[in-house]
């Protein structure tokens, strides 16, 4: 054995001198070596030296976030992204051990993949702009053959993996759909900002076609749709995952995106909310909207940057499809200075967004006790039906609640007369990271200042801190970023199939991420995020021996927190029974209706609303039959909304009396007791360890006949809260 000259010989540097934009190599970052301990034994590679491969390695490090490699190896051999990666993986994983068996035996092509890589080394500098990409590219174009040679290794150990895709091929989505491809569509894109009249002409034909469907992604606009349709003479049903309200002779249906039927076909459909189709979570349902329904004409709504992606999704299908624009019918003015970080400065119609429940009741505290005013609140994890009450509260021109503290659910689903939005941040946690707001959400947001029809013709927007502003002001001013990618996500009978292709017994969180993983996609789409359905499959693993992986994937796409302990042991104890085959027992039992003591209970009142959808929609997936008290359930539903306006009411009433400290009532208390004056029998040894635990007073008894009585009244929860009362 002897010992070869370095690979990275002072004569490579001396030719890198005339490499555009690198004058020396003594000036790059990384540090390389003259002379390497690099190994020959007749011209076969069987060593690297710690430079060598720290500067092969990182090139091919650099490789996993290159677009261009990706795409490369995916038009010329079709490899899926996570395909890519684990190639690259196990390529350098194998270099590490055996570089000889990772890049073969010719010197003199392993010593041009080094040269190469060096320059991608000196060339890393963002400064080198062009260069640097053209000196990857030229790396990437090299690496082909070893990738290519390393994903045989890796099909061979996971045949799932094949480019070939087998039951995770999701090329043509398009042909998912039998009852909208047997038709010719004609789509028309409502194009503009919030406030521009877009939704109001496409509901407008909606109302006077023969048939039609209306979908949106929240259940406040369906409700919302479904009482227009049906006061305007419009016979209307309503189908959202945890309620049905069918409507005798009813011709529409006004439903959740999720909730769209495929089979029946109508003269009409409304899809709301367009630009949702690249959200990386929820995006597949609105492609699956897009392809499969089955309308003669399909009104889209949404921002303008969603018009190339529906229009190449459209020149697959073959409808025809148009674009309507419209502008904003009011301004919206982005003010020069900001709040300098106090609330004392806060107005009238101001709407101040925050992102995450502590920072709602920190700013709703903090506002309270710094202005005269009070405040509402908005925020996703209260029902649907309390956040409507809340904004007719703030809407009230005789309310003394003139100041609304929410989160980004403002901004859509609900009409309200804003003056003025105030961002507490401009960064928002994703579920993983905390980042900036992206500009799409800023003007979704901003947008809910001085609408039509409200008592401001004029909106502004503002930040707390003056840091945030130009953040705002370019966001404002910014166009809309074109989405060029549709969303898929696999369906329950997808995910059979393929995990027929896997070992027997694999979990359904493991099917789900191989499926990713393994997903061949083609064309103007992308897969979305699933890391709450596999999050969810995991927690449902526990039931693998009682219920099908059918079922299972089912219940993956329960739209609930399953994050707070509550609300999973609410869903653990509804699923107890029903494995077994016993009637599904509510076991849920409302606090005493005190408005001090609803107040100190509001966590646990938002985690009983949503263990009260989760039982509807149980119902509604797994069979009525075995849910016997979907009846009672509704009620208390109705009964849990208004205890909650009762306790957002008394957190201001007591702040104001108090001096701001009763904001602390966000907060539930472990083991809290109800107070003295109400304790009486089992409640005097009331705890909180278990949420089935009896908390019932005595207006809990009358329950059902009160929120009886409350339907009859009409959906004003003003006058239920008043039936209670005076009850």
């Amino acid at each position: 054995m002897k010992r070869a000259r370095s690979l990275i010989h002072p004569s490579l540097f001396q030719s890198l001198r005339f490499f555009p934009l690198v004058p020396s190599a003594l000036q790059c970052g990384p540090r390389v070596r003259f002379f390497s301990s690099y190994v020959s034994d007749t011209h076969l590679v069987s060593a690297l030296g710690p430079s060598d491969r720290e500067t092969l390695f990182g090139a091919m490090a650099r490789l996993y976030s290159f677009e261009v490699a990706r795409l490369r190896m995916h038009k010329s051999h079709g490899f899926s992204k996570q395909l890519f990666i684990e190639s690259v993986v196990h390529l350098r994983r194998l270099a590490i051990r055996d570089p000889a068996a990772a890049f073969g035996s010719d010197l003199e092509v392993f010593h041009n993949l080094v040269r190469l890589a060096v320059r991608v080394s000196l060339t890393s500098d963002e400064k080198y702009g062009d260069v640097a990409r053209k000196s990857l590219e030229d790396f990437a174009e090299a690496m082909v053959p070893f990738v290519a040679r390393a994903a045989e290794t890796v099909v061979s150990a996971s045949p799932w993996l094949a480019p070939n895709g087998g039951a995770a091929d999701l090329r043509r989505p398009d042909t998912w759909y039998p009852v909208a491809r047997g038709m010719k569509r004609k789509v028309t894109y409502h194009a503009g900002p919030t406030n521009s009249g877009k939704t109001y002409n496409a509901l407008k034909a909606l109302k006077e076609s023969w048939s039609g469907v209306y979908c949106g992604p929240l259940r406040l606009l369906a409700l919302e749709v479904y009482e227009s349709l049906n006061l305007d003479g419009t016979p209307c049903s309503l189908l959202t995952g945890q309620e049905r309200r069918l409507t005798p002779f009813a011709t529409h249906i006004a439903s959740t995106v999720e909730m769209l039927n495929m089979e029946d076909r109508v003269d009409c459909a409304v899809i709301d909310e367009i630009q949702l189709i690249g959200d990386e979570f929820r995006g597949a349902s609105w492609t699956r909207a897009v392809l499969g329904v089955p309308a003669e004409h399909l009104h889209l709504c949404g921002d303008p940057s969603a018009v190339p992606v529906v229009s190449a999704l459209c020149a697959i299908t073959g409808d025809s499809f148009e674009v309507k624009s419209y502008n904003r019918l009011t301004s919206i003015s982005p003010q020069d200075t900001s709040l300098g970080g106090e609330y004392s400065g806060v107005e009238a119609g101001d709407a101040i967004i925050a992102f995450s429940r502590k920072d709602i009741y920190a700013v709703r505290k903090a506002v309270e006790r710094n202005t005269a005013h009070k405040c509402c609140v908005v925020y996703g994890s209260l029902p649907p039906e309390t956040r409507s009450a809340q904004a007719r509260l703030f809407n009230d021109p005789n309310s003394e609640y003139r100041v609304l503290v929410a989160s980004d659910a403002v901004g859509m689903g609900l009409n309200l007369n804003i003056r003025r939005v105030v961002f507490h941040t401009m960064e928002k946690f994703d579920g993983i990271v905390k980042g900036p707001l992206k500009p799409s959400s800023i003007k979704q947001i901003a947008g809910r200042a001085g609408r039509r029809n409200s008592i401001y013709p004029e909106g502004f927007a503002t930040t707390l801190q003056e840091r945030d502003l130009p953040a705002l002001h370019s966001a404002l001013a910014a166009p809309p970023v074109p989405l060029h990618a549709a969303g898929l996500f696999p369906n329950g009978e997808q995910l059979l199939a393929f995990s027929a292709q896997l070992p027997l017994g694999t979990p359904l969180s493991q099917v789900i991420a191989h499926f990713i993983t393994a997903s061949r996609l083609e064309g103007p789409y992308f897969m979305c995020r699933g890391e709450e359905m596999i999050a969810t499959a995991e927690l449902l693993e526990r039931y693998k021996h009682s219920t099908t992986m059918e079922q299972r994937a089912k219940l993956c796409l329960l739209p609930a927190n399953l994050r707070n302990n509550e609300v999973r042991r609410y869903l653990f104890n509804f699923l107890d029974l029903f494995v077994v085959g016993s009637p599904v027992k509510l076991n849920l039992h409302l606090p005493v209706n005190d408005p001090v003591y609803l107040m100190q209970e509001l966590g646990s009142l938002e985690a009983k609303a949503q263990a009260l959808d989760i039982y509807a929609w149980l119902a509604q997936k797994l069979g009525e039959s075995a849910f016997v008290d979907a009846r009672e359930a509704a009620e208390k539903r109705l009964l849990c909304t208004v205890y909650l306006e009762t306790a957002l009411t008394t957190i201001s009433e007591t702040a104001k009396v108090r001096g701001g400290r009763g904001a602390r009532a966000g907060r539930r208390q472990e083991g809290a007791a109800p107070p003295p004056h109400l304790r009486s029998g089992r409640e005097s040894s009331y705890s909180t360890r278990s949420p089935f635990a009896s908390r019932a007073g005595a207006r809990e008894r009358d329950a059902p006949q009160v929120a009886s009585q409350a339907r009859r009244e009409g959906p004003s929860h003003f006058a239920i809260k008043k039936l209670i009362n005076t009850s």
